[in-house]
């Protein structure tokens, strides 16, 4: 089982960087199916066998740093263990910048103009 969970995660993350790496000179609308599964080196049946479509790929790559930065802020808000409200919200903001900062590469396609307007 744990074998089977690696090569998913391998998969989608191939997947992913794929479309993020294409979306780097295109709009999600010009990217096809094809494309994705080419520049992944995965067939498309495999593609269909994780996301619908190429929309369904992009919003999980949205999803995931704003699940992330909602992480991070839930921890502070429930461990109530600072002495001031101000030393609290630079603590968020920190951890929030080191996380944009670790992901800068997706975030920056993400918010490029070939990135969805929506996110």
């Amino acid at each position: 089982m744990e074998k089977s969970d690696i090569r998913i995660r391998f998969t989608k993350k191939t997947l992913r960087d794929a479309l993020l790496d294409l979306m780097k000179v295109s709009p999600i609308q010009n990217i096809p199916i094809k494309a994705i599964c080419g520049e992944a080196g995965v067939s498309r049946s495999t593609f269909y066998i994780y996301y619908e479509d190429q929309y369904d790929l992009l919003r999980e790559i949205e999803d995931e740093p704003l699940v992330e930065i909602e992480k991070i802020i839930k921890k502070y808000k429930d461990m109530k263990t600072f002495s001031s409200a101000g030393r609290e919200r630079i603590e968020i903001l920190r951890n929030v910048l080191d996380y944009v900062a670790g992901n800068s590469n997706s975030i920056q396609v993400l918010l490029s103009e070939n990135g969805d307007t929506g996110f």
